[in-house]
Order: C-alpha cells, then sequence, then structure tokens
C-alpha cells in the first residue's frame, strides 16, 4: 500500500497494516521487520499511545505520545532522544498492536508485557541522555588528538 493511502485506507476500512521502515521506534519495532495495526482514534490520545502521524511536508511518522496536552501533544520515538510537538489534526491514526516480526504472532496494545515496557521508557530515554552527554567530550577530545597528529 502506497503511503497516499492509509488515510483513504482507514476511512473505507477502518484499520490498514503497515511494515515500519526506520529506526526511530527500536527496540520495540524493526525497521522492515515489524508490522503495525493502525486505527482510527476513537477518542483524544493518552501518554504512552503511539500515533501515526503527517507531517506538513507530508511525511509519515510513527512516534509515541510522551504528554498529551490542551492544544497539542509531545510525541518522540522510542529510540530518539528529542521530542516534536504536533496538532491534533496531524493524527493520522492510532497502533492498536503490532507484529514484531512477519511469522510471529500479534501482540496487542493491551498486552501486560507490552505495558511494562512502556512503563520503563522514561529510564530507557534517561540512560540513553547520560550516554549521549557523556559521549560528547570523548568526541572532542578525539577530534583534539587527530587534529595534533
Amino acid at each position: 500500500m502506497k503511503l497516499l493511502n492509509i488515510e483513504k485506507a482507514l476511512d473505507d476500512q477502518k484499520t490498514v497494516f503497515i511494515q515500519t521502515v526506520g529506526v526511530s521506534m527500536q527496540p520495540m519495532l524493526r525497521e522492515r521487520e515489524s508490522t503495525v495495526v493502525i486505527e482510527k482514534p476513537g477518542k483524544r490520545l493518552s501518554r504512552g499511545d503511539v500515533a501515526l502521524f503527517r507531517r506538513p511536508d507530508g511525511q509519515y511518522v510513527l512516534h509515541r505520545v510522551i504528554r498529551a496536552r490542551r492544544q497539542d501533544y509531545l510525541l518522540r520515538g522510542d529510540n530518539c532522544l528529542g521530542c516534536e510537538s504536533i496538532r491534533e489534526n496531524m493524527i493520522v491514526g492510532v497502533m492498536k498492536g503490532f507484529f514484531p516480526k512477519i511469522d510471529s504472532e500479534f501482540i496487542p496494545a493491551s498486552d501486560k508485557k507490552y505495558l511494562r515496557y512502556v512503563k520503563t521508557l522514561p529510564l530507557r530515554y534517561m540512560i540513553r541522555r547520560i550516554k549521549w552527554a557523556l559521549a560528547l567530550p570523548v568526541q572532542k577530545i578525539k577530534k583534539i588528538i587527530r587534529s595534533m597528529r
């Protein structure tokens, strides 16, 4: 299915299956291995929901809701450091579950093991930020050493 048809397919069929592309939702979703099940949102999204949204440039992105605010949402990929603010009208659908690999069983977004993973995300983000902050001085030192050669 071409990405341009996602919104039409959701209007017609109410559910679409999309193979993931990109690494922003790793380790939960693997590039070109995982398939997500997307439905039109029936209600306002909540923290932890995974939203499919369309950026103003037309690019579709699948990221997790970090904070639902009155006028917008803050979203971030599980494998990303920065957040993105999006408006309600940019949301195309919400993930109802996924197939981690082509031959694996469906994992609904209500699955207990999946929900435990979602609860660990704040700690994962903090660890990722610490690693990133520690890596910066090391990179600078390596650059200085290379310039001295």
